[in-house]
């Protein structure tokens, strides 16, 4: 009965998978002026050929053909302290998990005509990496996960009539997914072991639209508004065991789990975006955005495990959709130098008091500065700095199996450093 419950509790590590993609997050930020001003003005903006993500139609305010080029660093810090934790997982905290990581996009508007413009974008905004200690406390749960959409975005934009624009873009992404997982050896031994581990890696390719109109109701004031469509992904990874001791190897191989596929089938999550920009003053321009996410939806993640004995099911992490909002301001100092600022605050998709440690986020304040200086009339750069707190997580992670882990990540923080350069053939 031991050996039949702690398999049954190993396809669930086998699903485990699902916790850490689970853990993506949609990003604001990707190496544009956005990231000074917290997404504030983010669908209205439109002042350079980065509007080709955040609002397509915003092309058609851009004269001649201009060329973005961004790179950023993200640096996360994030700990956690137990208050409980099961004797046999120890008492490692596993470090920080995120740490730096890089990142960039690229942009290009070119005028066909007066009325039409096309364009292309590439950049990253979607998932998450954590690298944890291998014997840190929640190993049973995740040691490490990667999961990185890169999006290559060929797009349109057409002039309307009455200061009305639109614009859309088709999304391509290119997934990458790796997973790792401690297994635990001695509940199907007489004696203690060390453990073994499962690793996970596949990518995938999904597709999906980004569709925006702006219009301009006087030359100091526009609307943007714009719909990023769900992308579904489709994994499926073969299982790479090391380190299982005689007995479970056994039993793997018996039930076909040794050489087995796991299907892991999510949804990036749709959104939506509305928003404001109004030139208050010569030097003043007010800047506003609301917006929704599809992470109801994205939490429902489609699991199947190809072996002797085929599991399917629908893994529901119970996620909600969240919410934005952001306001922040640009104050020209003089005709070449641009300062940006912005407050942005994002609400929570899962219960704070219950974070899974394989998923350590939930909402996010966003506070960004920035500036804009024209070296040129045809050139000028880009930087920002953003601070992201996340507050306090708690972790409440009971399981007979895998171990009781109860403590805090205590004032999560992400942030970013960014810088990109813009080039005008007019």
């Amino acid at each position: 009965m031991k050996r039949n419950f702690t398999l049954a509790s190993l396809a669930l590590v086998l699903l485990s998978a699902q916790q850490a993609v689970a853990g993506g997050v949609m990003l604001y930020e990707i190496a544009t002026d956005d990231v000074g001003l917290a997404a504030a003005g983010y669908s209205a903006r439109a002042q350079d050929a980065s509007t080709i993500f955040t609002n397509p139609a915003g092309m058609t305010r851009l004269p001649g053909n201009q060329i973005v080029v961004g790179a950023q660093v993200l640096y996360g810090d994030l700990s956690l302290t137990t208050s409980a934790v099961s004797p046999f997982l120890g008492s490692k905290n596993g470090g920080d998990p995120i740490g730096l990581f890089p990142g960039g996009s690229f942009f290009y508007s070119q005028t066909v005509n007066d009325f039409l413009k096309a364009g292309i974008g590439i950049y990253g905004n979607f998932g998450s990496s954590l690298s944890y200690d291998d014997d840190w406390v929640g190993r049973y749960s995740v040691i490490s996960s990667t999961l990185l959409g890169i999006s290559i975005q060929p797009t349109i934009a057409l002039q309307l009539e009455h200061g009305l624009s639109f614009g859309l873009g088709v999304v391509f992404m290119d997934a990458f997914y790796r997973n790792k997982v401690a297994i635990n050896n001695t509940p199907f031994e007489l004696t203690n072991f060390p453990d073994g581990q499962l690793k996970l890696s596949d990518n995938a390719w999904g597709v999906g639209a980004n569709v925006g109109l702006l219009y301009e109701a006087t030359p100091c004031t526009r609307f943007g508004l714009t719909y990023q469509s769900p992308i579904k992904l489709n994994f499926s990874a073969p299982t790479q065991f090391s380190g299982i001791r005689p007995v479970l190897n056994t039993i793997l191989l018996n039930r076909g789990l040794i050489d087995s596929e796991v299907k892991i089938g999510i949804e990036v999550p749709q959104s939506t975006m509305l928003s404001l920009y109004h030139q208050m003053t010569e030097q003043w321009a007010l800047l506003v955005s609301t917006g929704w996410q599809n992470w109801e939806r994205f939490g429902q993640v489609e699991i199947g495990i190809d072996s002797l004995n085929p599991i399917s099911l629908i893994v529901d992490q119970r996620f909600k959709d969240t919410w934005h909002a952001a306001v922040g301001f640009q104050y020209a100092i003089t005709s070449r130098c641009l300062v940006n600022m912005g407050v942005g605050y994002d609400t929570k998709f899962q219960d704070t008091s219950h974070v899974q440690v394989s998923i350590p986020s939930n909402s996010a304040l966003r506070v960004g500065l920035g500036s804009r200086y024209g070296y040129r009339n045809d050139l000028d750069f880009g930087v920002a700095l953003e601070y992201i707190s996340g507050g306090d997580l708690g972790v409440t992670n009971h399981n007979l199996i895998k171990g009781d882990v109860v403590g805090e990540f205590d004032n999560t923080a992400v942030y970013f450093l960014s810088f990109n350069a813009n080039w005008k053939c007019v």
